[in-house]
């Protein structure tokens, strides 16, 4: 397994979820409202632990944040 470390130096907020692709649509909508009630003081350090989330679906959730230097999404398998 490897070893996940901060995306961020300063501020980080790790935030961990569990998901597939089933669980896509629901991450989306978490995603943007962590997006929405997020402060740009912080940095939030997003990490999906999957069993098979498709490329396609993994781009999607990245750009939802694509317009956000505060936020690191990671998927982890």
């Amino acid at each position: 397994m490897e070893k996940i470390t901060p995306a961020f130096l300063n501020n980080n907020v790790p935030v961990v979820f569990s998901a597939n692709d089933n669980y896509v649509p629901l991450l989306a909508t978490t995603l943007a409202s962590i997006i929405e009630n997020s402060s740009v003081s912080n940095n939030y350090d997003i990490i999906v632990l999957m069993t098979s989330i498709s490329d396609e679906n993994q781009v999607k959730l990245r750009a939802l944040l694509s317009n956000h230097s505060n936020f690191s999404l990671r998927f982890v398998n």
